[in-house]
């Protein structure tokens, strides 16, 4: 799977699809580009972790390199605080649910839960 970037002119529009749809001419399909990017940022901490993680968190000690990893590639959503080691072991530590939550963006590979934690409502 190619996980680099691709201009919006690169992207083709599906031959069958809702033909209700109506964008104006030259607006990019921004849906697909974001799309991309969230795939690409989990492949990338996904990479980042898999040295240092066992196939299956089980504990703390599991979790927190995780989190730091997702609190790196996402400084746009996540306190940046996060990313020191010993705060992400607190938060797990600390936070009733985050240690499952990791388990299982971890066992998907896919982190976008974890990155919606740090929305606001």
């Amino acid at each position: 799977m190619d996980l680099s970037k691709r201009s919006a002119s690169q992207i083709e529009e599906p031959e069958e699809g809702p033909s209700s749809i109506k964008r104006k001419p030259g607006h990019p399909r921004r849906i697909v580009d974001h799309w991309d990017a969230t795939k690409k940022k989990d492949a990338e901490i996904t990479y980042e972790c898999e040295i240092q993680l066992p196939e299956e968190i089980s504990t703390t000690r599991d979790a927190w390199p995780l989190l730091v990893e997702i609190v790196k590639a996402s400084p746009e959503k996540l306190n940046q605080k996060y990313a020191a080691n010993s705060k992400a072991a607190a938060l797990v530590k600390e936070t009733p649910g985050l240690l499952d939550a990791l388990k299982n963006a971890w066992s998907e590979k896919c982190y976008k839960n974890i990155r919606n934690l740090g929305s606001r409502p």
